[in-house]
């Protein structure tokens, strides 16, 4: 995304990435800690994501899953 550009969820993969290329790491490493630690900050969350997450929200795979994916 450029400065001043309108921003949208779809972004998240584009930070993803240059977090991943920053700390020399996967993105899929990337997701993996950040979605752990949504989870440890927000253990509501998980058990949200345990049962099955709400229709439509998230594609029904969980928060932490859609955000990253």
């Amino acid at each position: 995304p450029e400065k001043g550009a309108v921003n949208v969820p779809s972004n998240i993969t584009v930070a993803r990435d240059e977090v991943a290329r920053i700390k020399g790491v996967a993105p899929a490493e990337v997701e993996r800690v950040t979605s752990a630690n949504a989870l440890r900050l927000f253990p509501r969350l998980a058990r949200w994501a345990a049962a099955g997450g709400e229709a439509g929200a998230a594609g029904g795979r969980g928060a932490a899953a859609a955000v990253l994916s």
